[in-house]
């Protein structure tokens, strides 16, 4: 029942990203420019701009990258732990289980979805207008061809996977850590929102200067003397020669709050729908 595990962690990450989408719009706008430097900033000028709706431009196209990209991932980390027999041996296997599982399925899962990213951040751009899918789709092919919509896959690879392949046995031993000390059931809604929040913002911490490479690379940021994304290590270079260290730690902030709350929700959401589908109604 492979499949279950892919339409379960599907449905569970486009509520989450649905739930979230305020706070990608808000970092998109923050590192995409250099005039408004404040979380407050872009919160005000997405409002002034495009009103309340402006904070879910992007969503119909996150909608369909978390299906694909939460369904890959649910259903190569359970398929993978399943034949690595995750369960039969000792804390290591268990780490070392999670972190491959998790770095497998959601690098498959981050290739396939690119395309989807690419657009989902050029759609969510408020410095772009209002664009439609198939407008931003037209806009990608027409200055970039077929290779526009793999842009920024690198940086997107390298924040991506090693984020999950730490997330998820940060998950797996802070849920499971909390339950010893509360004597609380992994069926706990509020353990797994607890487990899933710690485990996101520690990942996060390890992954930002890709996080902000990759935004820029998609959105179209235009890199010093540069009118095309010159390439990961030339990226990282400018942006340590413009901004120096500042520059990668640039939304964290908002991140760290994202990635906290969306390992939160889609742990619960996992869980629970996982229980409601297995016929558990504890």
């Amino acid at each position: 029942m492979e499949f279950k595990n892919f339409l379960i962690g599907g449905g569970a990450a486009a509520m989450t990203s649905s739930c979230l989408q305020p706070l990608d719009v808000i970092k998109t706008l923050l590192l995409y420019q250099h005039k408004v430097n404040s979380i407050m900033g872009c919160i005000k000028y997405v409002h002034e701009k495009f009103g309340i709706l402006g904070f879910w431009k992007g969503n119909s196209a996150s909608f369909m990258r978390s299906i694909i990209g939460g369904g890959t991932l649910f259903f190569f980390l359970e398929l993978i732990r399943e034949k690595l027999g995750r369960s039969s041996g000792g804390l290591l296997r268990e780490i070392l289980t999670d972190s491959v599982a998790s770095f497998i399925g959601r690098g498959i899962a981050v290739t396939i979805q690119c395309p989807l990213s690419v657009i989902k951040v050029q759609m969510e751009n408020p410095s772009h207008g209002r664009k439609k899918i198939l407008g931003a789709i037209s806009e990608i092919y027409g200055k970039h061809k077929i290779k526009g919509f793999w842009k920024g896959l690198a940086p997107n690879l390298l924040r991506d996977v090693p984020y999950t392949a730490l997330s998820v046995p940060f998950y797996e031993q802070y849920a499971k850590f909390i339950g010893r000390l509360t004597e609380t059931d992994k069926r706990s809604n509020l353990l797994n929102f607890v487990a899933g929040g710690l485990s996101g913002f520690s990942a996060s911490l390890v992954t930002q200067p890709f996080d902000v490479m990759k935004n820029r690379a998609m959105s179209g940021y235009q890199f010093h003397g540069h009118t095309e994304y010159p390439g990961l290590i030339k990226g990282l270079k400018i942006i340590y020669e413009q901004e120096g260290v500042q520059g990668f730690t640039k939304g964290l902030l908002i991140r760290g709050t994202e990635r906290s709350m969306g390992q939160a929700l889609i742990w619960m959401f996992y869980i629970r729908l996982k229980r409601f589908v297995d016929g558990d109604k504890k």
